[in-house]
Formats: C-alpha cells, sequence, structure tokens
C-alpha cells in the first residue's frame, strides 16, 4: 500500500531516485522509483496515491452530480501533513 505520507515520504528521499508523474484517466499522481524487494533485489516500483490535485478532481465530480457525500480509504494515512483534510474543508 502506497499511502500518501509514504508517497511523500519516497519523494524527498533521494536513494530512491523516485519521479513523480499524472495519469490523465485516473486524474491520479503516481511515482516510479527504485527500491530492494524482501529477495535484496533492486526493482523498479510505481505506486499510485491521491494528493490535493486528484482529490478535488474526484470531489468536484461529486459535487457536479450533487451526491450525497465522499468515501476515503483511509484518512490517517498522511503522516502529519494537513494537506488531504484542508482540499476536503474546501470543497465540503
Amino acid at each position: 500500500t502506497l499511502t500518501y505520507a509514504a508517497a511523500l515520504k519516497i519523494l524527498s528521499d533521494r536513494q530512491y531516485g523516485a519521479t513523480q508523474h499524472w495519469d490523465e484517466v485516473s486524474l491520479s499522481p503516481y511515482l516510479v522509483y527504485r527500491a530492494s524487494n524482501d529477495d535484496g533485489e533492486n526493482r523498479c516500483h510505481i505506486g499510485f496515491f491521491e494528493n490535493e490535485r486528484s482529490l478535488a478532481y474526484k470531489m468536484d465530480v461529486v459535487a457536479k452530480l450533487n451526491l450525497g457525500g465522499i468515501a476515503i480509504w483511509s484518512l490517517g494515512y498522511e503522516g502529519h501533513s494537513t494537506t488531504l483534510w484542508e482540499t476536503i474543508s474546501q470543497r465540503f
């Protein structure tokens, strides 16, 4: 599982050489990085995650369709960052 906090850590840690990208289909960010697996082999990993931009797009759809609310799996894994909560507060 790639949590928001883990994504931020991987992006900030030079050892992974991570690069962040944007997927236009899912409207989500993803990162590509290298890390050792349990077998010790250094492999390329791709991980999708949500950030304030992707969350805002999805909440705009909820508002546009006049849906009753949102469900998110799982807030609480964003570490000390308040960015996702702020995005939710601004939209609702």
